[in-house]
C-alpha cells in the first residue's frame, strides 16, 4: 500500500537502489502517485456501482417473492372452490337421490 511505498522511497533515500543508485525521479514518482489516486477513484466508483447493483437485485427479489406468494395465495383460493364446488355438486346430488327416494313413496 501506501506505507511500502514511502518505505521504499525511504529505502532509496538512504541506501540507493538494487545497482547502487541514489537518483529518484520526482516526476515519475509524482505520476505514479498520480496514477494511484486516479485508481483508487476508479475503484470507489465501481463499489458504488457493485453496491447499486446488489441494491437492485436485492429489490427485484422482494418483488419476485412477492409475486410467487400471491400465484400461492391464488392457487390455494382456486383448489378451495374447486372443492366446494365438488362438494356441492356431491351434495346436489344426494339431495336428487333422496328426493327420488321420497318420490317413490307419491
Amino acid at each position: 500500500g501506501e506505507s511500502d511505498f514511502f518505505q521504499r522511497l525511504y529505502h532509496l533515500r538512504i541506501y540507493g537502489d538494487e545497482e547502487g543508485n541514489y537518483d529518484i525521479d520526482f516526476k515519475r514518482l509524482e505520476e505514479g502517485k498520480q496514477e494511484l489516486k486516479e485508481a483508487k477513484e476508479k475503484l470507489k466508483a465501481k463499489e458504488a456501482e457493485v453496491r447499486e447493483i446488489n441494491k437492485k437485485k436485492r429489490e427485484a427479489r422482494k418483488e419476485v417473492s412477492f409475486y410467487e406468494q400471491q400465484n400461492k395465495k391464488k392457487k390455494e383460493q382456486n383448489n378451495k372452490k374447486k372443492k366446494d364446488e365438488a362438494e356441492d355438486r356431491k351434495l346436489s346430488e344426494k339431495k336428487e337421490e333422496a328426493k327420488e327416494e321420497l318420490d317413490c313413496f307419491f
